[in-house]
């Protein structure tokens, strides 16, 4: 058996970050832990409720479990280089998230370009207020670097607007209600203020709430940042928010795993990876589908770390498969693989009373699947107690998965198929859940796709 593509398979992940509470969060566990199931790897999460020495604690209590990764989204980027330098110590690479780890022993950074997303900001408020006005700045306490970028390219961009100024900075303290009320104590200071840059989703919502309070919906602008579903329920709303800089936590997530298995690999890793961020405002945010968490509110139920996908046409089924593809490649491989392997799964339990043999039914199997015209498919190896299988597939790029989809024709689509339906048809069989792993790929130029199909312990 080929090895190359099954070096992290049983390998358990540790994921330390701030807390559940914040959906950014939410979305990034569920792209670490999409991303590892698909390579058969295990995640252990902890929560450390913005507390530093929680956090401390937590890489010890993973690093005492026996990971083989760590993945950190710190709380304090200058104070965790002791815990990491034990993981270090131990043979165990470290992956920070999000944000920053400073001076320790961290293998890559994969983050939002937030620099860019401060520029974006800076440039919509004085596009909708001119160039003359006073703006404020409701940040997150110091320690984390995803914000200091924020603020820094809101600043840079700035310079560019010379008669917008600054007035005030102040901490909304990752609390909405000591967001509202710093923003209320702003608004008395500055009667002037004629917009406020607030740089997470907490904070944007504790500035709304100070703006109602106070009567100033009218005369300030808001430009937030994260386009949770809350925020661009407000700005459909039509009220001070305008805009919002959206980022994409699952995405992030889906490729700190892939830099670990390169690592793992032996493969050359970059030290920073920075995924793209889009701006969303009201001319936009009706068809926005650039967030993996607004697609699952406006979309239907697009379970990608679930166990089911459902489709709700919006404006028809190809149109938002094409918007999905043009703002997240990487999710249409999700939605895809997930929709094989709902549908392999429902076929295999179809045929079970027809082909009671296991090997039987997924040659049946195999066969109705080149027979919708993916290609053929050759069963090279089956353990059925080990729950193990491997299944070679010929010409499968001669295959046309709905023809006119932008997403169809790209190099991935159709092996990203068939690897969804060939787990469905093992879990069905095996009576557990199984993933599937390319092992070789026509699409990176080898003269056939191999596929490793693996029951989860």
């Amino acid at each position: 058996m080929a090895t190359a593509d099954l070096s992290v398979r049983g390998r358990r992940i540790g994921l330390s970050y701030e807390t559940s509470t914040n959906l950014f969060y939410r979305d990034l566990a569920d792209g670490v832990r999409e991303a590892a199931a698909a390579r058969g790897a295990g995640v252990l999460v902890r929560e450390c409720e913005q507390s530093l020495e929680r956090q401390r604690a937590d890489i010890a209590e993973l690093l005492a479990e026996g990971v083989d990764v760590l993945m950190i989204s710190p709380v304090d980027a200058a104070q965790l280089a002791g815990a990491l330098t034990a993981a270090h110590a131990r043979g165990v690479p470290v992956f920070a998230v999000d944000r920053a780890v400073a001076d320790g022993p961290v293998v890559s950074l994969v983050t939002s370009d937030n620099l860019l997303g401060g520029r974006l900001a800076a440039d919509l408020l004085a596009g909708l207020l001119g160039e003359q006005s006073d703006l404020a700045i409701v940040s997150l306490p110091t320690g984390g670097t995803a914000i200091a970028d924020r603020v820094r390219g809101f600043k840079e961009a700035l310079t560019h607007h010379g008669g917008l100024r600054v007035v005030a900075e102040v901490s909304g303290g990752s609390d909405r209600s000591h967001a509202c009320e710093v923003t209320a104590a702003l608004l008395e200071a500055h009667p002037s203020l004629a917009g406020i840059f607030a740089t997470n989703d907490v904070t944007v919502l504790g500035v709304l709430d100070a703006l109602r309070a106070a009567r100033r919906e009218d005369s300030v602008v808001v430009i937030g940042y994260d386009a949770t579903p809350q925020g661009c329920a407000e700005i459909i709303r039509g009220g001070p928010l305008r805009g919002e800089v959206a980022q994409f936590p699952a995405r992030m997530g889906h490729t700190a795993v892939d830099l670990w298995v390169a690592y793992v690999r032996g493969e050359a890793v970059p030290a920073r990876v920075e995924i793209p961020v889009e701006l969303v405002t009201r001319d936009n945010v009706e068809r926005f589908t650039g967030a993996e968490r607004l697609l699952r509110i406006k979309r239907g139920e697009v379970w990608t770390a679930g166990e089911r996908v459902v489709f709700f046409p919006v404006r028809g089924y190809q149109m938002m498969l094409n918007e999905i593809h043009a703002a997240s490649p990487d999710l249409v491989r999700h939605i895809v693989y997930r929709s094989g392997f709902v549908l392999g799964a429902s076929i295999a339990a179809q045929v079970r009373e027809l082909y009671p043999d296991p090997r039987d039914r997924l040659f049946v199997l195999l066969e109705d699947l080149a027979r919708g015209g993916f290609g053929t498919f050759e069963l090279l190896a089956l353990d059925l107690e080990a729950g193990w299988a491997e299944v070679r597939g010929y010409d499968l790029f001669e295959a046309a998965i709905a023809p006119g989809l932008a997403w169809a024709r790209t190099p991935r689509s159709v092996d990203t198929y068939c690897s969804g339906r060939l787990a469905g048809y093992l879990t069905a069989i095996f009576g557990r859940s199984a993933v599937c792993e390319e092992v070789f790929c026509q699409a990176r130029g080898d003269p056939h796709c191999q596929f490793v199909i693996t029951a989860q312990q």
